[in-house]
């Protein structure tokens, strides 16, 4: 798997997503000229026209829909060249916050990215996180509520370092990339398993929307820069 091929799936997510907009709209559309003429009481270029419609936004939305059925459901298992978690660190340029907490904010594209590095295995990954959010708030400051169009521009990328991979924890899309009900701000959370070098990446889910995928692909690109991963 190559961050390619990766990438290559948002896209086929994005052209979905914008095919269900186009269905939208395109109901909108039709639904204002057949008011316009019934009124003027056109009715059998109304029934021609009604059709049409029908047909032409059915198909659009099976193909959205075909699209979306064929993407996986699996993480994306990418090899990497570091072999030792302190050559990630280096790599990723992130500073110490506590003990096997590392930390950076930066920028990729339109995206603002709050990096989180955990060297943990197994569930004390979930303990060493949250030591490390109130370490973070207190040194930066850090506001997790924000203006909404801020936070539309905002991603929390936590990435933990594992020396073993255990079935019990591994990454699945439920609990990997959500943007939960009254928080925009999107979590998404990547593991490396030092055991043989691989960086599992949550596939995005079929209902991730436009500004979701544009975020999720932001985070690849930085990744993929900062670790020189083959394309």
């Amino acid at each position: 798997m190559t961050l390619r091929s990766v990438e290559g799936r948002c896209k086929r997510l994005m052209l979905a997503n914008v095919l269900q907009l186009i269905s939208f709209l395109s109901v909108l559309f039709a639904a204002t000229i057949a008011a316009f003429l019934g009124v003027y009481r056109y009715y059998i270029t109304l029934i021609f026209w009604t059709a049409i419609a029908l047909t032409l936004n059915s198909a659009i939305l099976l193909c959205a829909h075909s699209i979306k059925k064929r993407l996986p459901t699996t993480p994306f298992a990418i090899k990497l060249q570091q072999s030792r978690p302190d050559e990630i660190v280096q790599a990723l340029g992130v500073k110490p916050v506590i003990p096997n907490v590392y930390c950076d904010f930066r920028r990729s594209g339109k995206t603002n990215i709050r990096l989180l590095v955990l060297l943990a295995n197994g569930s004390e990954g979930k303990n060493l996180k949250k030591r490390a959010d109130a370490g973070i708030n207190k040194q930066t400051k850090y506001r997790g509520e924000r203006p909404l169009f801020e936070a539309f521009k905002m991603l929390r990328l936590n990435l933990t370092i594992m020396e073993c991979q255990n079935q019990k924890d591994s990454t699945t899309p439920k609990d990997s990339l959500h943007c939960s009900c009254g928080r925009v701000e999107m979590v998404l959370n990547m593991s490396i398993f030092m055991q043989d070098h691989r960086l599992l990446i949550p596939p995005l889910p079929k209902h991730a929307v436009l500004h979701e995928i544009r975020r999720y692909r932001a985070a690849l690109r930085m990744l993929g820069e900062a670790l020189q991963i083959e394309r």
